[in-house]
């Protein structure tokens, strides 16, 4: 549902090709991510490992105190968004970004999560439920560190929103991420620090882009 809805948000029309494995396997990464699913940029593939998830779900369900068969779907739905989040960032193909390249691969891990995790996130505070926030943020503690750099993004662009007086309501995130994929795509961070850096020296392009998406 999110990942649709995700989709829609942007007049996305077609899904990355996914497979589901219901034997045991594992992603390139290190993170909890990719232990669950995975993105795959050579094939422009998604995996979900769903044996992963419903042994993952077990503990789960118990720390937050669900019940088993709710919190697979949910965290079902939670690896299936993170790694479309993967693959809008590496193609491209959202709104006014959609001129890049096919087959950015190059991106540093430093802030290809982060700004996935970003993406992921700011689907779930448009179109998710606080059971849902709920799960992700069980799963957040789980993170590298390194993901969970995605709340300096929240907090970058809460900090200008607030002395921008042409901003003005409630901030919807989802609408950051066309100007995020942006700045990542023209291949000039070399580290995360340098990506918040350019979400400064471009704030007036991001503002205007964010405002158009403002439904």
């Amino acid at each position: 549902m999110l990942t649709y809805k995700l989709y829609k948000f942007f007049r996305i029309d077609k899904l990355k090709k996914e497979r589901s494995v219901l034997t045991d396997c594992r992603g390139p990464g290190e993170g909890i991510w990719d232990i669950l699913g995975y993105y795959d940029p050579l094939k422009y593939e998604i995996t979900i490992c769903d044996s992963r998830i419903e042994e993952f779900a077990k503990s789960l369900a118990i720390s937050i105190n669900s019940d088993e068969t709710t919190t697979t779907l949910v965290l079902r739905e939670l690896v299936r968004l993170h790694e479309h989040a993967h693959s809008l960032l590496h193609t491209g193909k959202i709104s006014s970004v959609r001129r890049f390249r096919k087959g950015y691969r190059n991106l540093p891990r430093e802030i290809n999560e982060p700004v996935t995790e970003f993406i992921a996130w700011s689907t779930i505070k448009k179109f998710g439920t606080k059971f849902i926030e709920k799960v992700f943020e069980e799963i957040d503690k789980k993170s590298p560190k390194y993901y969970r750099n995605w709340r300096k993004i929240k907090q970058k662009i809460d900090s200008k929103s607030k002395i921008d007086e042409r901003f003005s309501g409630s901030i919807q995130y989802i609408s950051f991420i066309p100007s995020l994929i942006s700045i990542v795509r023209r291949g000039i961070c070399d580290d995360f620090n340098s990506f918040l850096r350019k979400i400064d020296e471009n704030w007036n392009t991001i503002l205007t882009g964010t405002l158009a998406f403002r439904l």
